[in-house]
């Protein structure tokens, strides 16, 4: 249900999409592969897009070449295993990307800056919350900005490993890669810095608009 509701939000151009048997496809990205540096590299992004997502896009056509193709979110909410691995790590990378642009894109006012107001006290406090748990989590995964249809409040999370929190019924709206790939060549061991500069290059407008897609109403 939740992803059902979520796709019908927003479904931004650059997801991976399948219709009827078509092969899935790599999303162009909605930048150079140089625009995000120095925060992230030229490097990083040939050897973590054209490398890693693009193995991720090559293994789930292989595994369903023999069958009725469906929606990322399908293979995300309803199965477990190799399908759910390759179809998540898919969708999260190309969230990924959508939220990031050269230089970063500052907060607009209105509905998602308020329900951040309102459930974090400030955009500063958000963001410290975000990098402890980016920058807590052990071992690969990614850390989240969600929604919580539930409590028509924002969270911050993380997940292991290819883990979405559509699966617990919550609304993505930002996130990090924090697997090792996804800095490594650029800081090597220290995380903490690659969170701090990723701050310089979030599109905050996509997350609003994310975020205003579903409107919640600011109680």
């Amino acid at each position: 249900m939740i992803s059902n509701l979520f796709t019908k939000a927003i479904r931004p151009a650059s997801f991976v999409r399948c219709f009827a048997s078509a092969a899935y496809v790599l999303p162009p990205l909605p930048y150079s592969r140089n625009a995000l540096a120095p925060a992230i590299s030229e490097e990083t992004m040939k050897c973590h897009y054209d490398g890693h997502h693009q193995t991720y896009v090559n293994n789930l056509n292989n595994m369903t070449k023999d069958t009725e193709r469906k929606p990322l979110e399908h293979y995300i909410t309803n199965e477990k295993g190799p399908l759910h691995n390759q179809a998540a790590q898919i969708w999260n990378h190309s969230f990924f990307w959508n939220c990031m642009a050269p230089k970063g894109k500052s907060v607009p006012e209105g509905d998602f800056l308020n329900a951040v107001k309102r459930d974090f006290g400030s955009m500063e406090k958000l963001e410290a919350a975000f990098t402890n748990t980016a920058v807590a989590h052990f071992g690969s995964g990614w850390a989240w900005l969600v929604h919580d249809p539930k409590s028509n409040t924002l969270k911050v999370m993380s997940t292991a490993n290819e883990a979405n929190p559509m699966q617990q019924g919550l609304r993505p709206l930002l996130v990090c890669d924090v697997w090792e790939h996804a800095y490594y060549l650029d800081y090597q061991f220290r995380r903490p810095q690659f969170i701090k500069n990723w701050f310089g290059v979030v599109n905050w407008q996509y997350v609003s608009d994310v975020y205003s897609s579903n409107k919640i109403p600011t109680l």
